[in-house]
């Protein structure tokens, strides 16, 4: 529903050109789509709230895939890695940060020493 509404109403449609594509490495122009929803006007947003927890509760309760030891909903993982680069800050590849070093200096900036990880 989502590629029909932010794709093909639009005459951009993604998927299904990345379907037949004879290149994987093709990058097709990409789409976005915002959709607002005033749930009061749909009903009771308290029962709503009640009803997505309901859902989350029975989703995490489902068997899982060997290896997996939690399933996560929506914005989980991200949330757990915010927290952790607040706590420890943003992880910068060697190869990336030679480069910034490399790139302040040309400039005069003195860059700060970096923490290993």
């Amino acid at each position: 529903m989502i590629e029909c509404l932010a794709s093909l109403a639009i005459g951009n449609p993604l998927i299904g050109r990345a379907l037949g594509s004879k290149n994987p490495g093709d990058s097709p122009i990409l789409n976005g789509l915002a959709i607002a929803v005033d749930l009061a006007a749909l009903g009771g947003t308290d029962s709503f709230a009640d009803e997505i927890e309901s859902l989350g509760e029975a989703l995490r309760a489902l068997p899982r895939a060997e290896g997996v030891e939690r399933i996560l909903m929506p914005g989980e993982r991200g949330d757990s890695i915010r927290r952790e680069r607040e706590a420890r800050g943003i992880p910068i590849p060697k190869g990336t940060w030679t480069r910034l070093v490399a790139a302040a200096t040309s400039v005069g900036i003195n860059p700060p020493q970096r923490e290993s990880a």
